[in-house]
Protein backbone atom coordinates (compact mmCIF):
# COMPACT_ATOMS: atom_id res chain seq x y z
CA UNK A 1 0.00 0.00 0.00
CA UNK A 2 1.07 3.63 -0.65
CA UNK A 3 1.64 6.04 1.83
CA UNK A 4 1.85 9.54 1.20
CA UNK A 5 2.91 12.03 3.37
CA UNK A 6 1.23 15.71 2.84
CA UNK A 7 2.61 18.54 4.40
CA UNK A 8 -0.54 21.37 5.67
CA UNK A 9 0.61 24.91 6.28
CA UNK A 10 -2.09 26.47 8.67
CA UNK A 11 -2.51 30.01 7.31
CA UNK A 12 -4.03 32.98 9.50
CA UNK A 13 -1.89 32.22 12.91
CA UNK A 14 0.87 34.88 13.76
CA UNK A 15 3.38 31.73 13.06
CA UNK A 16 2.22 29.60 10.30
CA UNK A 17 1.83 25.80 11.51
CA UNK A 18 3.60 23.06 9.27
CA UNK A 19 1.97 19.52 10.33
CA UNK A 20 2.66 16.43 8.46
CA UNK A 21 -0.27 14.32 7.65
CA UNK A 22 0.24 10.37 6.70
CA UNK A 23 -2.56 8.69 4.41
CA UNK A 24 -3.65 6.60 1.48
CA UNK A 25 -4.58 9.08 -0.75
CA UNK A 26 -4.92 12.51 1.78
CA UNK A 27 -3.48 14.52 -1.18
CA UNK A 28 -6.10 13.80 -3.16
CA UNK A 29 -8.58 15.16 -1.00
CA UNK A 30 -9.43 18.82 -0.87
CA UNK A 31 -12.35 18.68 0.94
CA UNK A 32 -10.68 16.97 3.80
CA UNK A 33 -7.60 19.07 3.72
CA UNK A 34 -9.90 22.25 4.29
CA UNK A 35 -11.68 20.68 7.21
CA UNK A 36 -8.45 19.17 9.06
CA UNK A 37 -7.31 23.11 7.86
CA UNK A 38 -10.38 24.76 9.14
CA UNK A 39 -10.85 23.05 12.58
CA UNK A 40 -6.97 23.60 13.44
CA UNK A 41 -7.26 27.22 12.75
CA UNK A 42 -10.87 26.97 15.10
CA UNK A 43 -8.68 25.89 17.93
CA UNK A 44 -5.08 27.77 17.46
CA UNK A 45 -6.89 31.03 16.86
CA UNK A 46 -8.47 30.69 20.23
CA UNK A 47 -4.63 29.61 21.72
CA UNK A 48 -2.41 31.87 19.38
CA UNK A 49 0.07 32.75 22.48
CA UNK A 50 -0.17 29.20 23.71
CA UNK A 51 0.55 28.03 19.77
CA UNK A 52 3.81 30.66 19.58
CA UNK A 53 5.04 29.36 22.60
CA UNK A 54 4.67 26.23 22.18
CA UNK A 55 6.71 26.93 18.47
CA UNK A 56 9.16 28.19 20.20
CA UNK A 57 9.72 26.24 23.48
CA UNK A 58 7.87 23.26 22.86
CA UNK A 59 9.57 21.51 25.94
CA UNK A 60 7.89 23.98 28.46
CA UNK A 61 4.03 23.17 27.01
CA UNK A 62 3.51 19.81 27.14
CA UNK A 63 -0.10 19.66 27.46
CA UNK A 64 0.11 21.38 23.44
CA UNK A 65 1.44 18.15 22.41
CA UNK A 66 -1.45 16.79 23.14
CA UNK A 67 -3.20 19.05 20.83
CA UNK A 68 -0.94 18.10 18.12
CA UNK A 69 -1.40 14.63 18.58
CA UNK A 70 -5.91 14.80 18.75
CA UNK A 71 -4.91 17.09 15.55
CA UNK A 72 -3.04 14.68 13.53
CA UNK A 73 -5.15 11.79 14.89
CA UNK A 74 -8.38 14.18 13.22
CA UNK A 75 -6.48 14.69 9.84
CA UNK A 76 -5.67 11.23 9.56
CA UNK A 77 -8.93 9.69 10.29
CA UNK A 78 -10.81 12.72 8.12
CA UNK A 79 -8.60 11.25 5.10
CA UNK A 80 -9.54 7.72 5.46
CA UNK A 81 -12.97 7.97 5.89
CA UNK A 82 -12.77 10.18 2.07
CA UNK A 83 -10.42 7.59 0.88
CA UNK A 84 -12.67 4.95 2.04
CA UNK A 85 -15.64 7.04 0.36
CA UNK A 86 -13.45 7.62 -2.95
CA UNK A 87 -13.18 3.77 -3.05
CA UNK A 88 -16.33 2.62 -2.74
CA UNK A 89 -17.80 5.03 -5.47
CA UNK A 90 -14.72 4.33 -7.93
CA UNK A 91 -15.79 0.00 -7.27
CA UNK A 92 -19.19 1.13 -8.42
CA UNK A 93 -18.17 3.02 -11.04
CA UNK A 94 -15.67 0.50 -12.36
CA UNK A 95 -18.68 -2.38 -12.06
CA UNK A 96 -20.67 0.38 -14.62
CA UNK A 97 -17.61 1.10 -16.75
CA UNK A 98 -17.09 -3.12 -17.15
CA UNK A 99 -20.95 -3.65 -17.77
CA UNK A 100 -20.73 -1.15 -20.69
CA UNK A 101 -17.93 -2.65 -22.15
CA UNK A 102 -19.53 -5.99 -22.49
CA UNK A 103 -22.56 -4.41 -23.62
CA UNK A 104 -21.04 -2.73 -26.33
CA UNK A 105 -19.02 -5.06 -27.56
CA UNK A 106 -21.74 -7.86 -27.38
CA UNK A 107 -23.63 -5.48 -29.50
CA UNK A 108 -20.84 -5.04 -32.20
CA UNK A 109 -19.28 -8.64 -32.45
CA UNK A 110 -20.30 -8.55 -36.25
CA UNK A 111 -19.37 -5.33 -37.40
CA UNK A 112 -15.78 -5.81 -39.53
CA UNK A 113 -11.83 -5.41 -37.93
CA UNK A 114 -10.92 -4.66 -34.84
CA UNK A 115 -12.86 -2.79 -32.23
CA UNK A 116 -11.62 0.05 -29.68
CA UNK A 117 -14.23 0.85 -27.13
CA UNK A 118 -13.40 3.61 -25.30
CA UNK A 119 -15.84 4.36 -22.31
CA UNK A 120 -16.08 7.60 -19.92
CA UNK A 121 -15.89 7.62 -16.25
CA UNK A 122 -19.32 7.90 -14.46
CA UNK A 123 -19.37 11.49 -12.43
CA UNK A 124 -22.54 11.57 -10.60
CA UNK A 125 -23.73 10.95 -7.06
CA UNK A 126 -25.49 7.77 -8.00
CA UNK A 127 -22.18 5.77 -8.53
CA UNK A 128 -21.65 6.40 -4.75
CA UNK A 129 -24.66 3.51 -4.73
CA UNK A 130 -23.74 -0.35 -4.76
CA UNK A 131 -26.42 -1.79 -7.10
CA UNK A 132 -26.78 -5.65 -7.44
CA UNK A 133 -28.50 -5.57 -10.78
CA UNK A 134 -27.30 -3.53 -13.99
CA UNK A 135 -28.90 -2.79 -17.09
CA UNK A 136 -27.13 -1.34 -19.91
CA UNK A 137 -29.11 0.03 -23.30
CA UNK A 138 -28.68 2.02 -26.09
CA UNK A 139 -31.15 4.90 -25.73
CA UNK A 140 -33.43 5.89 -28.08
CA UNK A 141 -32.83 6.96 -31.56
CA UNK A 142 -29.32 6.28 -30.96
CA UNK A 143 -26.92 4.53 -33.22
CA UNK A 144 -23.75 2.37 -31.59
CA UNK A 145 -21.60 3.69 -34.03
CA UNK A 146 -17.97 6.75 -33.32
CA UNK A 147 -19.67 8.46 -30.56
CA UNK A 148 -22.67 7.91 -28.46
CA UNK A 149 -24.33 7.18 -25.22
CA UNK A 150 -25.07 4.33 -23.44
CA UNK A 151 -27.71 3.63 -20.76
CA UNK A 152 -27.32 2.19 -17.46
CA UNK A 153 -30.43 1.45 -15.53
CA UNK A 154 -29.66 0.16 -11.33
CA UNK A 155 -33.25 -2.19 -10.72
CA UNK A 156 -34.25 -1.73 -7.30
CA UNK A 157 -36.26 0.16 -4.64
CA UNK A 158 -33.72 3.24 -4.77
CA UNK A 159 -33.17 2.63 -8.84
CA UNK A 160 -31.49 4.74 -10.78
CA UNK A 161 -30.10 5.56 -14.35
CA UNK A 162 -27.83 7.64 -15.95
CA UNK A 163 -25.78 7.51 -19.09
CA UNK A 164 -22.39 7.45 -20.00
CA UNK A 165 -20.36 8.77 -23.04
CA UNK A 166 -18.85 6.00 -25.43
CA UNK A 167 -16.69 6.05 -28.29
CA UNK A 168 -15.65 3.24 -30.51
CA UNK A 169 -13.23 2.60 -33.43
CA UNK A 170 -13.61 0.33 -36.05
CA UNK A 171 -9.95 -0.27 -37.22
CA UNK A 172 -10.21 -2.97 -40.91
CA UNK A 173 -9.12 -2.45 -44.41
CA UNK A 174 -10.86 -0.32 -47.08
CA UNK A 175 -10.62 0.17 -50.70
CA UNK A 176 -9.05 3.37 -52.18
CA UNK A 177 -8.08 4.95 -55.43
CA UNK A 178 -4.65 3.84 -56.13
CA UNK A 179 -4.25 7.05 -58.41
CA UNK A 180 -6.12 9.87 -60.03
CA UNK A 181 -9.61 8.16 -61.72
CA UNK A 182 -11.74 10.04 -64.19
CA UNK A 183 -15.72 10.00 -64.62
CA UNK A 184 -16.92 6.92 -66.97
CA UNK A 185 -13.59 4.51 -66.00
CA UNK A 186 -14.08 1.09 -65.81
CA UNK A 187 -12.36 0.01 -62.48
CA UNK A 188 -9.72 -3.00 -62.82
CA UNK A 189 -7.80 -4.08 -59.78
CA UNK A 190 -4.63 -2.42 -60.41
CA UNK A 191 -6.55 1.08 -59.65
CA UNK A 192 -7.48 0.19 -56.25
CA UNK A 193 -4.92 -0.51 -52.85
CA UNK A 194 -6.24 -1.04 -49.26
CA UNK A 195 -5.68 1.02 -46.43
CA UNK A 196 -6.01 0.37 -43.21
CA UNK A 197 -8.70 3.43 -41.54
CA UNK A 198 -11.19 3.91 -38.26
CA UNK A 199 -14.02 2.98 -40.31
CA UNK A 200 -16.65 5.09 -38.27
CA UNK A 201 -14.85 8.03 -39.43
CA UNK A 202 -16.37 7.39 -43.05
CA UNK A 203 -19.30 7.02 -44.59
CA UNK A 204 -20.90 4.05 -44.29
CA UNK A 205 -21.29 2.48 -47.50
CA UNK A 206 -17.18 2.80 -48.14
CA UNK A 207 -15.90 -0.44 -50.08
CA UNK A 208 -14.20 -3.27 -47.77
CA UNK A 209 -13.56 -5.43 -50.82
CA UNK A 210 -11.78 -4.81 -54.04
CA UNK A 211 -14.10 -7.00 -56.16
CA UNK A 212 -17.13 -5.30 -54.84
CA UNK A 213 -15.42 -2.48 -57.50
CA UNK A 214 -14.10 -4.25 -60.19
CA UNK A 215 -16.04 -4.10 -63.06
CA UNK A 216 -17.88 -0.84 -62.41
CA UNK A 217 -17.61 2.57 -63.49
CA UNK A 218 -17.42 5.60 -61.56
CA UNK A 219 -20.05 7.92 -61.46
CA UNK A 220 -17.42 10.71 -60.20
CA UNK A 221 -13.90 11.71 -60.20
CA UNK A 222 -11.50 9.94 -56.94
CA UNK A 223 -8.23 11.50 -56.20
CA UNK A 224 -5.32 9.61 -55.53
CA UNK A 225 -5.88 7.74 -52.00
CA UNK A 226 -9.68 9.24 -51.57
CA UNK A 227 -11.73 5.72 -50.56
CA UNK A 228 -14.21 4.63 -52.55
CA UNK A 229 -17.74 4.69 -52.02
CA UNK A 230 -20.77 2.53 -53.20
CA UNK A 231 -22.62 5.28 -54.27
CA UNK A 232 -19.43 6.58 -56.39
CA UNK A 233 -19.77 3.68 -58.53
CA UNK A 234 -22.27 2.14 -61.60
CA UNK A 235 -22.63 -0.36 -63.60
CA UNK A 236 -21.24 -0.57 -66.28
CA UNK A 237 -23.68 0.51 -69.60
CA UNK A 238 -24.90 -2.28 -71.58
CA UNK A 239 -26.69 0.01 -74.00
CA UNK A 240 -25.38 2.96 -75.34
CA UNK A 241 -27.34 6.47 -76.56
CA UNK A 242 -27.52 6.08 -80.72
CA UNK A 243 -27.20 2.09 -80.47
CA UNK A 244 -29.01 -0.03 -82.03
CA UNK A 245 -31.25 -2.39 -80.37
CA UNK A 246 -33.57 -5.52 -80.67
CA UNK A 247 -37.13 -5.00 -78.84
CA UNK A 248 -39.28 -7.40 -77.29
CA UNK A 249 -42.48 -7.65 -76.86
CA UNK A 250 -44.07 -9.34 -74.47
CA UNK A 251 -47.34 -10.01 -72.94
CA UNK A 252 -50.06 -12.99 -72.13
CA UNK A 253 -49.97 -15.61 -74.98
CA UNK A 254 -47.62 -13.20 -77.49
CA UNK A 255 -44.09 -12.49 -77.82
CA UNK A 256 -43.54 -9.53 -80.62
CA UNK A 257 -39.75 -8.70 -81.94
CA UNK A 258 -38.76 -5.66 -83.57
CA UNK A 259 -35.59 -2.97 -84.05
CA UNK A 260 -35.19 0.58 -82.34
CA UNK A 261 -32.83 2.88 -81.59
CA UNK A 262 -31.80 3.94 -78.35
CA UNK A 263 -32.28 7.62 -76.91
CA UNK A 264 -30.67 6.57 -73.30
CA UNK A 265 -27.56 4.77 -71.65
CA UNK A 266 -28.75 2.15 -69.74
CA UNK A 267 -26.90 -0.72 -67.48
CA UNK A 268 -28.51 -4.25 -67.00
CA UNK A 269 -31.66 -3.88 -65.16
CA UNK A 270 -32.30 0.19 -65.94
CA UNK A 271 -34.90 1.57 -67.67
CA UNK A 272 -34.25 2.66 -71.77
CA UNK A 273 -35.88 5.05 -73.76
CA UNK A 274 -35.83 3.44 -77.25
CA UNK A 275 -37.48 4.94 -80.99
CA UNK A 276 -38.91 2.10 -83.06
CA UNK A 277 -39.43 1.61 -86.43
CA UNK A 278 -42.45 3.77 -86.21
CA UNK A 279 -40.79 6.27 -84.52
CA UNK A 280 -42.98 6.17 -81.22
CA UNK A 281 -40.61 6.58 -78.40
CA UNK A 282 -41.30 3.83 -75.50
CA UNK A 283 -39.59 2.39 -72.62
CA UNK A 284 -38.31 -1.08 -71.63
CA UNK A 285 -35.85 -3.05 -69.23
CA UNK A 286 -32.12 -3.33 -70.72
CA UNK A 287 -30.59 -6.60 -70.78
CA UNK A 288 -27.57 -7.89 -70.41
CA UNK A 289 -27.21 -8.84 -74.11
CA UNK A 290 -28.56 -5.68 -75.15
CA UNK A 291 -31.80 -6.56 -75.73
CA UNK A 292 -35.21 -4.52 -74.64
CA UNK A 293 -37.74 -6.04 -73.77
CA UNK A 294 -41.30 -4.27 -73.24
CA UNK A 295 -44.05 -5.67 -71.30
CA UNK A 296 -47.39 -5.14 -72.22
Amino acid sequence: MLILVKQVVVRGLRVPLKIHISSQHCGAHKKCLFIYQAHVKKIFFTHTLAVTSALFFPRRHGFFSKYIMKLKLLGFFCCMFFTLSTSAELTTANTIVKAIENFVAQETRNLPGDIIIKSGVPNSRLTRQPCEHLETFLPAGARMWGKFSVGVRCHGVNGWILYVPVEIAVITQTVHAAHTISTGKLLLEQDMIMKEVDLTRFSRDVLLDPRQAVGKMTATSLAAGQPIRQIQLRAPHVITRGQKVQLIVTGTGFSVSTEGSALTDAAAGELVQVRNSAGRVISGLAHQDGRVEIRQ
